[in-house]
């Protein structure tokens, strides 16, 4: 499962916890649109491998990937 640019968009007005135990959502790839990641938004994702940060991200929030076990590529 990957999340699509409408779910990602929805992290920034998110107040954390939002994909928490996603257990399926394996990747993450952030639009140009999003500024800042919220806290825990991806806590305990553990099949998450590998998120792609670009440039325009200003701010990562707290624990944003906690407990994101699987992850091996940022």
């Amino acid at each position: 499962m990957a999340l699509n640019s409408e779910d990602i968009k929805e992290i920034e007005k998110s107040i954390g916890y939002v994909f928490a135990d996603k257990e399926k959502l394996e990747g993450v790839v952030f639009p140009d649109s999003v500024e800042v990641v919220s806290p825990y938004v991806f806590y305990n994702c553990t099949s998450i491998t590998n998120v792609i940060i670009p440039a325009n991200i200003t701010y990562i929030g707290r624990d944003a990937f906690r407990g994101c076990t699987g992850l091996t590529d940022i």
